[in-house]
């Protein structure tokens, strides 16, 4: 009984036992999840997203048609297009574009390419406007590029229009930049070679092509339509506008987003509509930034290089960084280096060196390695990042500074850069002989107790320090001797991954804690004086909320910014008083880091004519060179620039060798920009160039040139110039113009053409 007893009791008593190990092994289980949540899979989806950067584009294959023929000394199939077009449009393929490590962003590959197009031109063929030679990307690089070659009989410039039949989409005209041997510096020639840049992914564009002379005479127009295919990432080719409140007018340009997550390895380039007009193709990463070599910009291309691109798309070099890693910017240094931030591959300190990259050489010199400049900073206050910190993504390393942007000041050898989790602004001197720190710039409680206490700027006024700034600048030289103004992105976000124990204060501030929530972010410009030691806030406008990334800059000629918020994935253009003109929406994963505006004059496009009265000429302050800075006529020097351009760009305008003017409605955006007499700074025998005659046919142009001895120009002109004009007016008149309309080739021609190259070797 005793044993039945038992048995009867101990069932219902062990049951809460077993229920009770089951929970603790539960939550036993519960935890370690967590705990792998927390210290694996989180740091893992972390670098996952991360790796991203770094990842090198190993698939370059493109759609083509038919096989035309072979360039068996440089290792080039040529192929007719696969696309539809009145064109006859060919395609050129490396015969190793499929072998494992190929990439168009290889010097022989782009020079193989080069001799190929160079041999087709050679062909026995009559490369026309009607009939040009046309390769669509030549290069690799610009997925939606049409490369055009042809010659005409006299002396001309090209202009295009892509239109396409939607009417959400507006005409896109530009004057294409020649890049023919010869007449790369010249603005009419005989033999023109540039891409067609604007071509709508995805939809079929009616291209027309104007021919124009010197003189501002149409000597041929063509028209031909073409298919393009869609973009090479897949990216949207039109993006959601939004209208701002401002009335000021856009400025011209592209706009050029750069590093956008999810999408890295392209550069895409939007018209003030929002309709992409271009697609660069780089090796990974994404541009960063864009830098004029000369006629070439230079990019980042993937994580560890950076290559020099002309305007056919065409890789000049490429510099390979070695063993460092780009990650946030370049930047100008010098004629002929620019400066990189960029950090050791494998390390644990991340984000803290700058480089020195010659553009002729390719020689890589280390400038500034952050971590051991400021040692005892690092020593001392630091720590990696934890799977629960901030930026938990970099777990396991010290990302302790993390620098966001560079810039060089000539003047005393400095750098300026941004270090994002100090959100200090930091200014180092001498950088090439013996690095000293000038100042710091942010909230000097950061560093008080620390060895670096006493290089913290005075804050003149009652403004909420910057946090997290992306961005920083120079913006031209301030009001006196020693000062000048710094333009940045404030974030507005504080957090710290790295240093525990400190916190500011952020009472009665919109500061913002969190990544994804925020009143809003900043555009700031300080005036720093380095005599008094001081800075102080002179402008600022609210701006679309991101705790990272994100960027300002100024847009091209103009007194507007371009702003870019990049987790709150757009970016807009503001005037001058920061109030929004206008707003694009994009797609991203997380964040897309900077947008610039960029006109590509001298790269893509070049400047149109322009006809107006010749008392109205104005600066390159908007569009046109500045006039009064071209040194044509002995009586002008570059100090007349002076009045009518910010004083940092001085040097970009002394050395411009040629005038335009504008009429006055166009010319005056802004009403404080004043107007100066063409009359004073050009050449006689040039001034009818800027005459009011706008000649749209042959027979329009006599009665107006004879129109130029009259009272009006004598009111214009000094008496003795009229006798030159004169003269020329009667040369004019009697130029024959002939057939300014010649009848397009005949398909025969084409025909001819593509036998030429089916035989080509």
């Amino acid at each position: 009984m005793t044993d039945d007893r038992n048995l009867d009791n101990s069932a219902p008593a062990s049951r809460p036992k077993r229920r009770g190990r089951r929970i603790a092994i539960g939550v036993v289980i519960a935890l370690a999840v967590i705990a792998l949540a927390v210290f694996v899979i989180v740091p893992a989806a972390g670098r996952f997203f991360t790796a991203q950067e770094t990842a090198v584009r190993s698939d370059w294959s493109v759609e083509t048609g038919d096989l035309l023929t072979s360039d068996e000394a440089n290792r080039v199939n040529v192929h007719t297009a696969d696309l539809h077009s009145d064109l006859m449009v060919v395609q050129l393929v490396p015969e190793e574009i499929e072998d494992e490590g190929f990439t168009y962003y290889n010097v022989d590959v782009q020079d193989r390419l080069a001799q190929t197009i160079e041999g087709i031109k050679s062909l026995d063929v009559a490369w026309t406007a009607s009939n040009p030679l046309a390769v669509l990307n030549p290069y690799g690089t610009g997925s939606n590029s049409l490369y055009l070659y042809f010659e005409t009989d006299l002396d001309t410039r090209v202009t295009y229009t892509i239109h396409v039949d939607d009417p959400a989409i507006a005409d896109h005209t530009a004057t294409a930049k020649n890049w023919a041997e010869g007449s790369e510096d010249t603005v009419y020639a005989t033999e023109h070679e540039f891409q067609i840049v604007g071509l709508v992914p995805g939809r079929t564009n009616e291209v027309t092509l104007t021919i124009e002379g010197s003189f501002g005479i149409e000597r041929q127009r063509v028209s031909f339509t073409v298919d393009m295919p869609d973009t090479k990432s897949g990216y949207a080719v039109q993006l959601p506008v939004t209208e701002g409140e401002s009335t000021a007018e856009l400025s011209d340009g592209l706009f050029a987003m750069v590093r956008t997550n999810g999408y890295l390895g392209y550069g895409f380039f939007f018209d003030n509509d929002g309709i992409m007009r271009y697609e660069l193709v780089t090796e990974g990463l994404g541009l960063d930034r864009i830098l004029y070599y000369g006629n070439d910009i230079v990019v980042c291309s993937s994580a560890d290089s950076i290559a020099r691109i002309d305007g056919l798309g065409r890789v000049k070099t490429v510099c390979n960084l070695g063993s460092y890693v780009l990650h946030h910017d370049i930047n100008y240094c010098g004629d002929n280096s620019l400066v990189a931030l960029v950090e050791r591959a494998g390390a644990e300190t991340v984000e803290d060196v700058v480089i020195e990259v010659n553009l002729d050489t390719g020689e890589v010199t280390e400038l500034l390695d952050f971590t051991t400049f400021m040692d005892d900073y690092v020593q001392a206050y630091t720590h990696v990042i934890g799977a629960t910190d901030t930026f938990f993504w970099q777990a396991g390393e010290c990302d302790w500074i993390h620098l966001n942007t560079v810039d060089y000041r000539a003047e005393d050898d400095a750098l300026i850069v941004s270090s994002r989790e100090t959100s200090t602004i930091m200014k180092v001197s001498n950088v090439h002989t013996s690095p000293q720190i000038d100042y710091f710039i942010g909230n000097e409680s950061f560093w008080a107790g620390t060895p670096y206490e006493a290089y913290s700027l005075t804050k003149l006024g009652d403004f909420k320090y910057q946090y997290g700034q992306h961005s920083v600048e120079l913006d031209g030289e301030g009001p006196t001797e020693g000062t000048y103004y710094l333009l940045m992105y404030d974030n507005n976000y504080w957090a710290l991954s790295t240093r525990s124990g400190y916190s500011p204060d952020l009472t009665d501030t919109d500061v913002s804690t969190d990544l994804y929530n925020g009143t809003a972010s900043y555009v700031y410009r300080y005036l720093v004086d380095e005599n008094a030691g001081t800075y102080e806030l002179v402008d600022s406008f609210a701006v679309p909320y991101s705790s990272i990334v994100s960027n300002v800059a100024h847009t091209p000629e103009s007194t507007n910014y371009v702003v870019n918020s990049g987790i709150a994935n757009v970016y807009g253009e503001y005037d001058e008083d920061g109030t929004l003109i206008r707003q694009f929406a994009y797609e991203c994963t997380l964040q897309s880091y900077r947008t610039f505006k960029e006109d590509m004059l001298g790269f893509w496009f070049s400047e149109p004519r322009r006809y107006a009265p010749a008392a109205l000429c104005v600066s390159r302050l908007f569009r046109t060179p500045a006039t009064v800075c071209a040194p044509r006529s002995p009586r002008v020097n570059t100090a007349a620039c002076a009045p009518f351009v910010r004083p940092e760009r001085l040097p970009h305008y002394a050395n411009l060798a040629r005038f335009e003017c504008l009429p006055y409605a166009h010319a005056f955006r802004s009403p404080r920009k004043p107007a100066v007499s063409c009359a004073s700074f050009v050449h006689p025998e040039r001034l009818l160039y800027y005459a009011n005659l706008p000649p749209r046919t042959p027979a329009s142009l006599p009665a107006g040139i004879r129109e130029l001895s009259g009272q009006k120009s004598a009111e214009w002109y000094q008496p003795r110039l009229l006798v030159a004009r004169n003269n020329l007016a009667k040369k004019l008149s009697a130029f024959s113009y002939g057939d300014v309309m010649p009848d397009k080739e005949s398909t025969a021609s084409r025909n001819l053409a593509v036998k030429a190259i089916r035989r080509f070797r």
